[in-house]
C-alpha cells in the first residue's frame, strides 16, 4: 500500500479538482479549485492522523478514511455540505494497530479494507474487509494471522468490473513470499489465498493495474543483500498459479530505487526515482518484452496519488511524478507524451541479452554463433529454473497447508487442555463439597420423627423419666401364664402425643437388682441388706 499521509489529487466528473494533504501537525487539510485559483485550505476537523485514504463515487460523493492518534477508524462523508462522520472501529488494546488500510469505490459499492496488527507474540492478527452498501455498513474478517507470521499487505486495487484485488507478503526466514487474493464482484465472495512467488530478501514497494481483459500487471522492489531489482508478473485472476515468468525490468545493483508506479495506457510504463532522477521504462502488454530505462527529468518534483473516475462510475487510483500542488502542471507521463518524450528504442527482452529482431544465420559470424549457442544455454537453464520454482511453489503450498492444519491441531489441543482443566477443577470442587456435607452430618445427631435422640430411643435413663415416668413392677407370683412383667408408662403434659412413638422397655434381668433391694434367681429371691429394711420396718 502506499505511504502514510500520501497527498491526493481528485477531480469530480464535471472537472472540479480536490486537493488533501496532512499538515505539519499531522491534521487532514483539503482544498478544491475554483477556476484558476484554489480556495483557502479547511481542516476536516483537528484529530491529528496517523494515514488516510480518499475516493469519489459515481455520484462525485467524496469517501474518507482515517485512522488517528487516539486508535480510531473514522469514515467521513462530503455531503456537498458538510462533512459527515462515523466511527467504524475502536482499538481496545494498547498492542494493537492499523499498519495498512484502503478505502475503493466500485461501481455501486464503497470497499474498505484494513489490517489489525499485535505487537505481542503469537497473537491474533486480521485483515478486515468491510462495504458500504444501500447506506448500511458490513464487515467481515476476511483472514487471521498469527504476528510471528510477520503479515504485510501491500496493494488493493479494483478493476472496471468491480472486482478486487489483494497483494500481501509474509516474511519466513529472511525470504519474502508474496500471496494474492481476489474479489469477485458478481458472486461477492474471496478466493483463496495463491502463492505467486517466493525470493529471497525483502520485496517492498507493489503496484499495478488490471487491464481491460481482466489481467492484473503486477511491479515491486526486490533487495536481496546490497543489490535492488525492479520485477514484473502478469497475473490472471483465475489461474494465478500459471507458470507466469518473473521479468526483471531493471537491476540496478547497489544504487537504490524509490517509488515504483506502474501505469496502464498504450502498453505499459514503469516509473520510478533513482538519485533524484526520474527514469521510465516502456514495455508491451504482454509484460515480456521491456525497453532499456530513459532518463525523464532531473529537477524538483513530488510525488502523489491521483484518483480519476472513469465512464462507468469506478475509480482508480495511480502514483504520478510532477510538480504537484499548486500547479500540477506536468508529470512525468505529459512528458512522455507531450513535446518532450523520449523517442521509443527498440524493444528488448527483460533479461537485455538479445533484441526483439531476428538475426540473419546466414551472415552470422563465430562471435554470433558462440552468443547464440549461449542463449540457448541460458535458455535451457531457464526452462529448468522454471520447472524447479514451479515444484518448489508446489511444495510451498503443502507446507503452508500443513502448518495451517498444525495450528488448527494445536487450538484444538489448547482448547481440550482447557476443558479438561475446567472439568476437573469442578470435579475437584464438587468432592470437597461432599467430604463438608459429609463431615457437618456426622457432627450434627439425627433426630428421630418423634423429635428424640436415637441413643435416648434406644437406651432412655431412668433418671430422665423419674419426674415424668412411676414403674410398677408385678411380681413374679402374680404372672399370668407365665409372661413377662409389662411397664407402663403414664405420661404427663405435652409428651402425650408422643407416647406411640416411645418403645417399650424389656424387664430387667432377674439376677440384677433393679432397685427393689432384691435378686431373683430361678425361684430363690435374695434380699439385699435385710437388716435395713427390718429397722426401716
Amino acid at each position: 500500500m502506499t505511504q502514510a499521509g500520501f497527498s491526493c489529487l481528485m477531480e469530480e466528473s464535471l472537472g472540479k479538482q480536490w486537493y488533501f494533504s496532512l499538515t505539519e501537525q499531522q491534521i487532514i487539510q483539503y482544498t478544491w479549485r475554483d477556476g484558476n485559483s484554489w480556495v483557502q485550505p479547511a481542516h476536516i476537523d483537528g484529530q491529528p492522523v496517523k494515514q488516510f485514504r480518499v475516493t469519489i463515487d459515481r455520484n462525485d460523493r467524496i469517501h474518507l478514511l482515517a485512522y488517528n492518534t487516539s486508535k480510531h477508524l473514522i469514515y467521513y462523508q462530503w455531503n456537498g455540505e458538510q462533512w459527515y462522520k462515523r466511527l467504524l472501529y475502536r482499538l481496545q488494546s494498547r498492542f494493537e494497530d492499523i499498519s495498512c488500510l484502503e478505502i475503493l469505490c466500485t461501481l455501486n459499492k464503497v470497499h474498505i479494507l484494513y489490517y489489525i496488527e499485535n505487537a505481542l507474540k503469537r497473537a491474533q492478527e486480521s485483515l478486515i474487509h468491510a462495504w458500504l452498501e444501500n447506506s448500511k455498513w458490513q464487515s467481515n474478517v476476511l483472514l487471521n494471522f498469527l504476528s510471528d507470521q510477520r503479515i504485510k499487505p501491500q496493494l488493493v486495487q479494483n478493476d472496471a468490473q468491480g472486482n478486487l484485488y489483494c497483494i500481501y507478503t509474509r516474511i519466513i526466514r529472511n525470504q519474502t513470499r508474496c500471496y494474492y487474493i481476489y474479489y469477485n464482484n458478481n458472486h461477492a465472495s474471496w478466493s483463496k489465498p495463491f502463492i505467486l512467488f517466493q525470493q529471497s530478501g525483502t520485496c517492498t514497494c507493489f503496484d499495478g493495474h488490471a487491464d481491460s481483459a481482466g489481467d492484473f500487471h503486477l511491479i515491486w522492489l526486490e533487495k536481496a543483500g546490497p543489490e535492488y531489482r525492479l520485477n514484473y508478473l502478469k497475473i490472471h485472476p483465475t489461474a494465478p498459479k500459471s507458470n507466469n515468468e518473473i521479468l526483471c525490468i531493471l537491476d540496478s545493483g547497489a544504487q537504490p530505487i524509490q517509488n515504483p508506479c506502474l501505469q496502464i495506457g498504450n502498453g505499459l510504463h514503469c516509473y520510478w526515482i533513482q538519485d533524484g532522477i526520474g527514469f521510465v521504462s516502456r514495455g508491451d502488454m504482454s509484460g515480456r518484452h521491456w525497453m532499456q530505462p530513459q532518463e525523464m527529468f532531473r529537477n524538483k518534483f513530488v510525488s502523489y496519488r491521483k484518483i480519476t473516475k472513469t465512464l462507468d462510475g469506478n475509480s482508480r487510483f495511480e502514483t504520478e511524478f510532477g510538480d504537484g500542488y499548486p500547479d500540477f502542471s506536468w508529470t512525468l507521463k505529459t512528458l512522455l507524451t507531450g513535446e518532450n518524450a523520449i523517442k521509443e528504442k527498440p524493444i528488448i527482452q527483460a533479461s537485455g541479452l538479445r533484441s526483439e529482431k531476428k538475426p540473419d544465420l546466414s551472415d552470422s559470424s563465430p562471435e554470433d554463433e558462440k552468443e547464440q549457442a549461449l542463449f540457448r544455454t541460458l535458455k535451457e537453464v531457464r526452462n529448468r529454473m522454471n520447472e524447479f520454482q514451479a515444484k518448489l511453489k508446489d511444495m510451498n503450498d503443502r507446507m503452508d497447508d500443513f502448518q495451517a492444519a498444525l495450528y488448527q491441531m494445536q487450538d484444538y489441543i489448547r482448547q481440550k487442555d482447557k476443558y479438561s482443566f475446567q472439568k476437573e477443577a469442578q470435579i475437584r470442587k464438587l468432592a470437597f463439597e461432599l467430604e463438608q456435607m459429609r463431615a457437618m452430618r456426622a457432627n450434627i445427631p439425627v433426630i428421630s420423627s418423634a423429635g428424640y435422640k436415637d441413643e435416648e430411643k434406644a437406651k432412655p435413663s431412668a433418671s430422665d423419666l423419674s419426674d415424668e415416668i412411676s414403674i410398677e413392677h408385678a411380681h413374679p407370683n402374680d404372672e399370668k401364664d407365665g409372661t413377662e412383667t409389662e411397664l407402663q408408662y403414664s405420661l404427663q403434659g405435652d409428651d402425650l402425643h408422643q407416647s406411640e412413638d416411645l418403645p417399650l422397655k424389656k424387664n430387667p434381668p432377674k439376677n440384677v437388682d433393679s432397685g427393689s433391694g432384691e435378686i431373683q434367681l430361678d425361684n430363690v429371691r435374695i434380699l439385699i441388706n435385710p437388716e435395713e429394711e427390718s429397722e426401716e420396718g
